[in-house]
């Protein structure tokens, strides 16, 4: 699948596009509260992150109007004022002033092809419904949420067979299942058919995989290197990256996984598995995930070897609009830390609209369309020092 980034800039093309964050498409979803295109409904549970106080409230903006125009950074209490406001048309228009401020009329894009190696994860997150479980095929072994090697694990990775020869032998805990693993040569040639057809980078990430070895992954970003020269290589979350330096004997650390990798070919790294940084919600939501201090210390050590890399947040499940503001508040504050004694930085922030068909949290509704643009605007607002901010397909 090809497609579209708008504000990604590791590679990203310009492209004066002309076009106001107020447009026609904002003001049909925000006329008269009716939710039109993009149409959701209020997410419920203990913790409801929809309308607050059962339904919009209007609150005057125009102290936060001020700071925006002085270029003055906004506080926890602003991020919360601008959730609770109904004045749909002002959040907009404040926001895309910033991102004129910072761009002027240009837009950036570039054209990439997501490329999922394997959906077998050893992690059991209830928002996730892209992971299968795993065991290897004919060896009666399971691999839990910890991903900790069985009694029978080592005799059944020696019969596993080379990743470069091909998909290798597991399957999924129910055998209608869809559980997948790609090879290596799989993976090159996704990336040679998108660079051939004019793609600039490729987007690569997949589950947490309990048998595939380390030398799989830089063997597949040395080959995408070889087949692609000139593509870019946005690859492996701080989820990965921790779980490669797990698997890896002698152990290796973060910054040394992250060292082979870019010697391998990798350009920079995507956001993913941020989630939304509260132990609450991180206990209710994603237990098994490693938390917030793993995932920033693997985007510090990151920014430090020079290598860019994104943040998301996932919003929409069991998280209130607070925790969503606090969540970018730590973002900015890393951010400030990287731009001030870093070599890299976040190059740009992605609020991951939650959809929750499919999985363990299936019963709640997801955010509705007018909360996926407030949330676009108000990402823009919080975070002064991140370039972009991208609206995700």
């Amino acid at each position: 699948m090809y497609r579209l980034s708008h504000n990604l800039a590791n590679v990203g093309t310009p492209v004066n596009v002309g076009i106001r964050f107020v447009g026609p498409l904002w003001r049909t979803v925000a006329k008269n509260g009716q939710w039109g295109i993009l149409r959701g409904s209020r997410p419920h549970g203990a913790h409801p992150v929809g309308l607050a106080s059962g339904g919009m409230t209007v609150r005057d903006l125009s102290d936060i109007q001020e700071k925006i125009n002085g270029g003055e950074r906004l506080s926890f209490a602003d991020g919360v004022r601008l959730y609770e406001s109904d004045d749909i048309h002002t959040l907009g228009d404040m926001a895309n002033r910033v991102r004129e401020r910072l761009h002027g009329r240009t837009a950036y894009y570039n054209v990439n092809r997501h490329i999922n190696y394997s959906n077998y994860c050893v992690l059991r997150c209830k928002f996730c419904a892209f992971y299968e479980p795993y065991r290897q095929k004919g060896s009666g072994v399971f691999f839990d949420m910890s991903g900790r090697q069985s009694p029978n694990q080592d005799e059944a990775s020696k019969k596993t067979p080379d990743p470069l020869n091909g998909p290798l032998n597991g399957h999924p805990l129910n055998g209608d299942s869809e559980g997948y693993e790609l090879g290596v040569g799989d993976v090159v040639a996704r990336a040679r058919e998108a660079y051939q057809r004019g793609a600039t980078e490729v987007h690569i990430v997949g589950g947490l995989h309990p048998i595939l070895p380390f030398s799989y992954y830089t063997d597949m970003c040395s080959g995408i290197r070889e087949a692609c020269p000139k593509i870019h290589i946005k690859a492996f979350t701080a989820i990965e990256i921790i779980h490669f330096t797990r698997i890896t004997k002698p152990r290796m650390t973060i910054t040394e996984v992250l060292t082979a990798l870019r010697e391998s070919g990798m350009g920079s790294m995507p956001g993913g598995g941020a989630e939304i940084f509260d132990d609450r919600v991180h206990d209710e939501a994603f237990k098994s995930k490693v938390g917030e201090a793993e995932w920033f210390e693997v985007h510090r050590k990151a920014h430090e070897l020079g290598i860019p890399t994104n943040a998301t947040m996932l919003y929409g499940h069991v998280e209130t609009r607070a925790e969503r503001i606090t969540h970018l508040i730590k973002l900015r504050e890393h951010q400030d830390e990287s731009v001030a004694a870093r070599k890299a930085r976040f190059n740009c922030v992605i609020p991951l609209s939650f959809v929750p068909d499919g999985s363990a949290m299936s019963e709640l509704r997801g955010p509705t369309g007018l909360e996926d643009l407030k949330t676009l605007a108000i990402t823009r607002l919080m975070l002064d020092n991140v370039p972009h901010v991208k609206a995700f397909w």
